[in-house]
């Protein structure tokens, strides 16, 4: 995605440049390589998921008299020495921070699923 509005905004600063519109232009020109360089070092990125990040980085929820824990998946892989499938290197995460949810929702004797 952001290559793509990169894309559309160097097409339309070098129209700009062909039209002689050279304030214009050159304004254009530094705007896309600033959003190239914010978008490549991960300035961006970083703003758009700090809310979300800092949500399911909650040490100790509040829990109610019934909780649903929910595990999104990550994909699994077969091992050449196994037959059954084994999660990904990235889902470890995502099994561990579930089930200490689990082990702490379990703790204050609500039921959890």
């Amino acid at each position: 995605m952001a290559t793509l509005l990169l894309t559309f905004l160097l097409i339309i600063t070098i129209f700009l440049f062909i039209c002689r519109h050279i304030k214009t232009g050159n304004a254009f020109l530094i705007g896309t390589f600033l959003l190239f360089i914010m978008t490549g070092t991960g300035i961006i990125l970083s703003c758009c998921l700090q809310d979300l990040e800092s949500f399911s980085m909650q040490k100790n929820p509040v829990w109610k008299k019934r909780n649903a824990i929910v595990l999104l998946g990550a994909g699994t892989v077969k091992s050449n020495d196994t037959l059954s499938p084994r999660p990904t290197l990235l889902a470890y995460s995502r099994i561990y921070e579930t089930a200490r949810l689990y082990f702490l929702c379990k703790k204050t004797n609500a039921q959890c699923n």
